[in-house]
């Protein structure tokens, strides 16, 4: 983590994507070491480039969802600062996130949430509600891939004629 942070957000952004797959490979150890987990993922996304947020919200959520149950706090803490304290420069990727348990700790991050899904639900047709769903069943992510088929099955659920 000293070392992300002695790099600064210039030179962790340009390594962003090594720096995922090095954090993904060590949630291996989650049970073992949770809270530096959390911190280490924290760190991260602290120390990344507020530009790079959007892009990289639906990985780091799916990453980190092993370790809402383990960790709820810290946990909550990533999602909070990503969702909430950073909207604006995620705005364009929230459609990404409906994937979140409906857990208490996650109330603050929900209600960012839903209100984008309001806003957007007004100016959004069934097709376009399509579209975004193909578009995330093809996301690089398998995690995100299947959340996203969950959903658009949901979809056409409510849909159906």
């Amino acid at each position: 983590m000293s070392l992300m942070k002695l790099m600064g957000p210039k030179h962790i952004s340009s390594v962003r994507v090594k720096m995922m797959t090095t954090l993904r490979t060590a949630l291996r150890y989650k049970d073992d070491f949770p809270e530096l987990c959390c911190r280490a993922w924290d760190c991260f996304v602290r120390s990344l480039d507020h530009s790079y947020l959007g892009s990289l919200l639906s990985h780091v959520i799916v990453a980190l969802l092993p370790l809402i149950h383990i960790q709820p706090k810290e946990t909550t803490g990533v999602f909070y600062f990503l969702i909430v304290e950073n909207r604006d420069a995620v705005r364009d990727f929230l459609h990404e996130i409906y994937f979140l348990p409906d857990i208490p700790e996650l109330k603050k991050i929900q209600v960012v949430l839903q209100e984008y899904r309001k806003e957007s639900s007004k100016s959004t047709d069934l097709q376009t509600t399509l579209q975004l769903s193909m578009r995330a069943i093809q996301h690089e992510n398998v995690d995100v891939r299947i959340h996203a088929l969950t959903s658009l099955k949901e979809t056409l659920y409510r849909n159906q004629v």
